[in-house]
């Protein structure tokens, strides 16, 4: 009998969707997932996979979804007010800088009307109150609404609505949801977390901001590594996907360089996780 698995998939705007190969290895080696947990951009990709979405149909359901339209309008006179320079106007705490309609739109044709208890794997998704700045993690209500909450990158989105709350984007405060595997006590946990080469200089804002989320998941991230080989029963799997550059959360073009990545990265992890579960099962 396979012993339990759970999947944990980081944030990191677009860059998640590099885990999808390594769900493929998974199934190819007949391997049964039983908990998925994301935050931001993983948690669109754990969502799909909870879901029972077909794997190999993944990659293209993101293809569609995803266009270099997504994250416009920009709202100028907002980001002229962020920067006080004359003609902006006041950006609010429930407002942001990119008109998030689109995006909206993408996560409702995805997602539908599905809710989180519903979904044939159980889920969890990591998001951060925006108001107080604590971690929230959301196992009961509307898919949509929760993985728009977990992406809701303030101040580029507004933040999101969700059982009287403001939501906005996990990764700022639980970037590797590796806790949530923890309390379901499963046997092997395979943390996705996606690093990158830092550049020092950037030449706009978007950039630089982008840099700076990196940063911070990335020391979020280890620390939950460290905590998790003191504190977990089983067997802790972290797969640093490596990826050459910075690719900005609106870098939609670059999907295909990665799956690439995450392609590269199932092989690599591919004797480890399978030895780890085979261990685990005996």
């Amino acid at each position: 009998m396979q012993c339990s698995v759970a999947i944990v998939i980081s944030a990191g705007g677009i860059k998640p969707i590099a885990a999808i190969p390594i769900l493929q290895m998974l199934r190819d080696e007949g391997i049964h997932i039983d908990f998925f947990a994301g935050s931001s951009g993983g948690a669109m990709v754990a969502a799909l996979a909870a879901l029972g979405w077909p794997v190999a149909e993944m990659p293209a359901i993101c293809e569609a979804v995803l266009h270099p339209m997504l994250f416009k309008p920009l709202r100028w006179r907002k980001a002229l007010g962020l920067l006080g320079l004359p003609g902006g106007r006041p950006l609010g705490h429930t407002e942001g800088l990119i008109d998030p309609s689109r995006v909206q739109a993408a996560i409702d044709a995805v997602y539908g009307d599905s809710r989180i208890e519903h979904t044939a794997t159980a889920l969890a998704i990591s998001a951060t109150d925006h108001m107080t700045g604590d971690s929230v993690t959301l196992t009961h209500g509307a898919l949509t609404k929760a993985v728009y909450g977990s992406v809701a990158l303030w101040p580029m989105l507004p933040p999101g609505r969700f059982d009287g709350m403001w939501l906005s984007d996990g990764g700022y405060s639980v970037a590797v949801p590796i806790i949530e595997a923890w309390r379901r006590n499963i046997d092997v946990i395979i943390a996705i977390e996606n690093r990158e080469d830092l550049p020092r200089l950037q030449n706009n804002f978007i950039a630089r901001y982008s840099t700076f989320q990196t940063a911070m998941r990335r020391q979020v991230g280890r620390s939950l590594a460290l905590l998790g080989t003191v504190m977990h029963h089983g067997e802790l799997i972290v797969a640093d996907l490596q990826f050459p550059r910075t690719i900005d959360f609106d870098e939609i073009a670059s999907l295909p360089l990665i799956l690439e990545i995450g392609h590269k990265h199932a092989e690599m992890y591919r004797s480890q996780i399978v030895a780890a579960i085979r261990g685990q099962s005996s």
